[in-house]
């Protein structure tokens, strides 16, 4: 199963988890253990688990792991596209209260976290702002309309960091400043930097690696199959 991207992994899970290999209200194995079985790296793992989670698949339990949830309940509905499928989600967890007062960014960060294409992500987010749920906001990206958009320490740090990636400024494949360095470039503090740092590698641009810090995987405009999906 080497050279697997997130997307083929999370199949392979998903169909052991209704081919019944795990139970519902039983752990998945850790991180570790589904890299070595499946050869692919943390990284892909984890946007694996994050497509089951956002699927309801899985529920991730804190200090515990990721449950297996019930299988008996649909997902993606009967005659519904990727793209309705991607905007009911994003649209549940806005009646949920989930929703952030930062912005939802762009399509590819959307993309990123439900491991869908940035094409689907971006026609999702259309049918959310034909519905007056979203809207883009010049330099920003888009928010949801329902929240008052305020900006974070943290938001701010996040979008700086993803700005100089893209811009070249970090080149892909350079490993980012320490977090002492950029919490004195952008005059916050180091747990600023790290929960900014911590959104990158959920969103695929970043992988931090023990006693190395953490590496530049993409720019936020790169597609999705070019890096992530080939570190297995």
């Amino acid at each position: 199963m080497a050279n697997l991207g997130f997307r083929e992994v999370a199949d392979a899970l998903r169909t052991q988890l209704k081919r019944g290999r795990f139970q519902p209200g039983e752990f998945l194995p850790s991180e570790s253990e589904l890299c070595a079985k499946m050869h692919v790296s943390r990284t892909t793992i984890r946007r694996a688990l994050g497509t089951l989670e956002v699927e309801r698949l899985i529920t991730v339990i804190p200090g515990r792991g990721r449950l297996v949830g019930d299988l008996t309940q649909s997902n993606v509905r009967s005659g519904e596209s990727r793209a309705e499928f991607v905007a009911r989600i994003l649209r549940d967890e806005a009646s949920q209260g989930s929703t952030s007062v930062a912005p939802i960014r762009s399509a590819a960060t959307v993309a990123g976290r439900l491991g869908v294409s940035k094409e689907t992500a971006s026609a999702a987010l259309k049918m959310l702002a034909a519905e007056g749920l979203v809207t883009a906001v010049p330099g920003y990206g888009w928010r949801w309309t329902t929240t008052e958009f305020r900006e974070s320490k943290t938001d701010q740090t996040t979008a700086r960091l993803r700005s100089a990636i893209d811009s070249g400024e970090w080149p892909v494949g350079t490993r980012l400043p320490g977090e002492v360095t950029l919490a004195k470039s952008f005059g916050v503090g180091r747990v600023t930097v790290r929960r900014a740092i911590k959104v990158l590698v959920s969103e695929g641009l970043l992988q931090t690696n023990p006693g190395i810090g953490a590496m530049i995987l993409r720019s936020s405009t790169a597609p999705l199959s070019s890096s992530t999906d080939n570190l297995g």
